[in-house]
Parts: C-alpha cells; structure tokens; sequence
C-alpha cells in the first residue's frame, strides 16, 4: 500500500468538489480513495488580537509574521493571500514539518496555516481558528496497487484508515 496521499486543494467559495474525485490523474494500474478533508487553520499566538475572533481573513493578519510551511509554497503563492501576506515578515525554515512550525507559533514568533489533524494536540500556548475566504483543505487518500488479489492484511488496513477517517 502506497503512503497516504495529500493534496492541498484551495477555493474561495470553501468547497472542495466531489469527495470521490481524486486530486488528478491516477496513474494506471493504481487505487485511490479518498479518506477525508483536512481544514487548513490559521495558527496563532494565544495573546494574539484575532485570537479572540470565532474565525480569521487574511486581511485580519496582513503585517504579522508568518511562519511558511508547504501550505504556504504549494497554494498560496497564486491566492488571494499572496500580496496581503507579502506584506509581512516571514520567516523561513526548510522542511514539512508542521510540528516545528507549531512549535514556533507557541514561541510567539509569527503564525502560520497548518491541517486541523495536526492541531489535535497543539499547546496551550496557541489558538487555532478557522481561515475564512478562502478556504482551504487537505485531501487524505489511500493508494494501492489495483490487483485482483488484495490480501487481507491491506483490507483490514483500509478499514481502519476508513473508520478513523469518518470518526475526525
């Protein structure tokens, strides 16, 4: 079974589409299933003024600092929020790791646009509040090879990353 396959799916309207529908061409001889939507939350420092707010627009963070993640370089770069972002301080650091990126929001060192998923557990010392106009998701997939004599073991797993998906 291949890895879980994310996709970074962005629309003003906060839609997504077909939940079916894979997030391009699935190469022959491949499976794809779709799992579930993983809101993008914007990141916050507790003491932060938004942090109060039930939701925030780029507009609301036009001058902070902001901690770049693969959110920010893979959908944004063409959104609404680039210029408004552009503004800002940003800082930078090499890798996908959503974790140190949370780490440094908690820091008090900028905010950030990370899955809701990973923000399960965040500390204490974050907000986390939806981002409104746009939206944006993370679509979660299974991929496996398409074979007629699927083993039990990649059945039963599929099972459960269905079962967990439905339960978030």
């Amino acid at each position: 079974m291949c890895p879980l396959r994310a996709r970074w799916n962005g629309n003003r309207q906060g839609t997504t589409g077909n939940d079916s529908e894979a997030p391009g061409p699935v190469p022959a001889g491949l499976l794809q299933e779709h799992l579930v939507d993983d809101p993008i939350m914007v990141v916050l420092p507790a003491g932060h003024p938004p942090a109060g707010s039930a939701s925030v627009t780029p507009d609301d963070l036009p001058s902070d600092a902001w901690i770049n993640t693969a959110v920010d370089f893979r959908d944004l770069a063409t959104s609404p929020l680039g210029g408004v972002r552009g503004s800002g301080q940003r800082l930078d650091f090499d890798g996908m790791d959503f974790r140190t990126a949370l780490n440094l929001v908690a820091a008090g060192l900028g905010v950030a646009l990370l899955p809701r998923l990973l923000l399960l557990d965040a500390p204490p010392s974050v907000v986390v509040r939806p981002l409104r106009q746009p939206a944006i998701v993370r679509r979660l997939y299974t991929c496996r090879l398409d074979a007629r004599g699927v083993s039990a073991s990649i059945r039963r797993l599929e099972t459960y990353l269905r079962e967990a998906a439905a339960e978030l």
